[in-house]
């Protein structure tokens, strides 16, 4: 079944997208050990694993869409208590 163009709605892509870009890797590792989380706790909170989150706050590797925005609203959520 394809799309109908009709319930295109260019803000929610727009947002989606926004909602997915992360800050830069050195920052995302800051944002977390200001938390005093561990590596595997926050692994853990994202679903993913600790190898995983590691390489996303290394640069080593970046996030599909959905699990970015997961990690984007931690890190904004953290970010706001800690920082």
């Amino acid at each position: 079944m394809s799309p109908n163009p009709a319930d295109f709605d260019p803000k929610a892509v727009v947002r989606m997208i926004e909602q997915s870009q992360l800050p830069p890797s050195s920052i995302r590792r800051n944002i977390r050990l200001a938390a005093h989380l561990s590596l595997r706790e926050m692994a853990n909170a994202l679903g993913v694993s600790p190898m995983t989150l590691l390489r996303w706050e290394s640069g080593d590797a970046t996030p599909r869409r959905a699990a970015a925005v997961r990690y984007r609203t931690m890190l904004d959520s953290l970010a706001k208590v800690t920082l």
